[in-house]
């Protein structure tokens, strides 16, 4: 079977980064000081003109424990004679014990915009995080759990764009957590513990915790495997459904700008030869492309839209979350966001 090093080669192959910036996100728990020690050989046994930048964020939920991490990431990147760029949130949550979904969803906007910052501040092209195996069925069981379509039941993408210019990339998600923490047994290497990880409080512990050990014991002893397939599927059928739409939205969509508004104009005849569900992956995509806001969207507002092609549709605008006023004719549908005005001078 090959090792952990062959494997991170096999999903990130050293000639694709070894001349380029990259940071790697170190929280200080196993699997991000195993991505940290496994890249850094990597890098020494290649060579190539690239940087390896470790990127630590505190959130400074933990007080003095938060500190302790960050000062063991920056202790082990001096180690190993790598830059260190860390960060931390100017004013914590004192709520963390028992974090919402809210506050999660928070930390990790706050990370990754820090991540982002670094990146372009050092001119990196990748941003790299220890998402494993276990993180992947994880995520695929929460986002079932709390609904999802299946762009979300696809879990978390190998890589992605983050800006025009950094990418994120995610090498260990075939990888699991057992086999990190024997590799990091096998060289000596501590590692932090964080306790919160044990707060059942938070969504993402109790499914770990005590959902897939309940499964996994009364259900299906391969439930992760099921997960998992079902994830991969749920990527490939999604990766089809995108190119279907990107062919549509260059022949039948088009982008017009004034000094008002920007408008999306969608050709009305060519939405109605679409399935209705192909319909609101369209305008999924455009919503996506325009940076518009996506979660106050739900299955009743993609729904409308999708109806939009109907010849019974009523023609009155339509309101929509993000101020998007939608209004149809016999040709198109037309989305358009007004561009914020300041207030009038006395």
């Amino acid at each position: 079977m090959p090792n952990l090093h062959e494997r991170l080669e096999q999903s990130w192959p050293a000639a694709r980064w070894k001349d380029l910036t990259c940071i790697l996100a170190v929280s200080g728990g196993a699997d991000s000081v195993a991505l940290l020690r496994v890249i850094h050989e990597l890098k020494l046994k290649h060579g190539g003109e690239g940087r390896i930048i470790v990127g630590h964020f505190n959130h400074g939920w933990r007080g003095e424990h938060s500190d302790a991490d960050a000062d063991f990431v920056e202790s082990l990147a001096g180690e190993l004679g790598l830059l260190y760029r860390g960060g931390k949130v100017a004013d914590p949550d004192p709520k963390s014990p028992g974090a919402t979904n809210q506050s999660e969803n928070s930390a990790r906007n706050q990370r990754y915009e820090f991540l982002l910052a670094t990146a372009r501040k050092e001119g990196a092209r990748y941003l790299a995080t220890a998402h494993t195996m276990n993180d992947q069925v994880e995520t695929v069981l929460h986002r079932i759990l709390r609904g999802t379509g299946l762009k979300g039941l696809g879990g978390i993408p190998s890589n992605r764009q983050l800006s025009e210019s950094v990418s994120v990339i995610r090498p260990m998600l075939s990888i699991e957590r057992d086999e990190i923490l024997e590799y990091l047994l096998g060289l000596g290497q501590p590692f932090c513990s964080d306790s919160s990880n044990l707060d059942c409080n938070y969504t993402r512990n109790r499914i770990r915790e005590r959902l897939l050990p309940l499964l996994k014991d009364q259900f299906n002893p391969e439930v992760s495997s099921a997960l998992l397939r079902l994830g991969n599927l749920a990527q490939h059928a999604q990766n089809e459904i995108d190119q279907l739409v990107e062919s549509f939205i260059t022949r039948a969509v088009t982008v017009d700008h004034s000094d008002d508004a920007v408008a999306v104009v969608v050709d009305r005849l060519e939405l109605a030869k679409l399935t209705r569900f192909m319909r609101g992956e369209v305008f999924k995509s455009v919503w996506t492309s325009r940076a518009w806001p996506m979660q106050a969207m739900g299955f009743e507002q993609w729904d409308s839209l999708a109806g939009l092609a109907d010849e019974s549709v009523d023609p009155k605008p339509l309101m929509l979350p993000g101020a998007i006023v939608v209004t149809v004719d016999q040709r198109s549908v037309k989305l358009t966001k007004q561009k914020l005005r300041g207030c009038p001078q006395p």
